[in-house]
């Protein structure tokens, strides 16, 4: 979505960001990236998935089969070849910081209480580079909420697309 700003920002009308970072990785995270692509690379996607639930949820649902099945079953649908993709181009991203200013598209931020990836600073820091930002904080949800809150969060966005 950052980039997208960047480069065509008159395309964007509205903009929402879930469970964002505006930052590039730094060395930690690298690192743990890494560490995931040489799992994935050995034949071992199946454990990266299972080491990454526990960020994606709170403590309390990691006991959920049903939202421990979707985190399951979106990784199966994405692969392991898209993963590491994913994971190459995170690891290149340009930090956004810089550019936030220049977002001048309605914007909603979207974060969980319970996020184990992104934090409240994280929002705090967009919330106040992003002019006229909105910041919705989702109760007892981790860095999936539009999965674990659908009925806070389905709403959230459509009232904001919508207005």
């Amino acid at each position: 979505a950052f980039e997208v700003m960047r480069r065509a920002p008159e395309r964007v009308a509205k903009l929402v960001l879930i469970s964002t970072l505006a930052s590039a990785d730094g060395p930690a995270q690298t690192e743990r990236r890494q560490g995931y692509i040489d799992l994935v690379e050995s034949g071992r996607f199946d454990q990266v998935v299972e080491e990454r639930i526990p960020i994606l949820y709170p403590p309390e649902k990691r006991s959920d089969e049903k939202l421990i099945g979707l985190a399951r079953d979106m990784a199966a649908a994405t692969g392991a070849e898209t993963f590491l993709r994913q994971q190459r181009a995170i690891m290149a991203r340009v930090d956004s910081h810089p550019s936030l200013g220049d977002i001048k598209a309605p914007t909603l931020l979207v974060w969980g209480d319970a996020d184990g990836i992104t934090s409240k600073a994280h929002q705090d820091e967009m919330l106040a580079a992003i002019p006229g930002a909105r910041l919705e904080i989702v109760p007892d949800a981790g860095h999936l909420p539009t999965i674990e809150a659908p009925e806070i969060v389905a709403p959230l966005i459509a009232n904001f697309i919508n207005n």
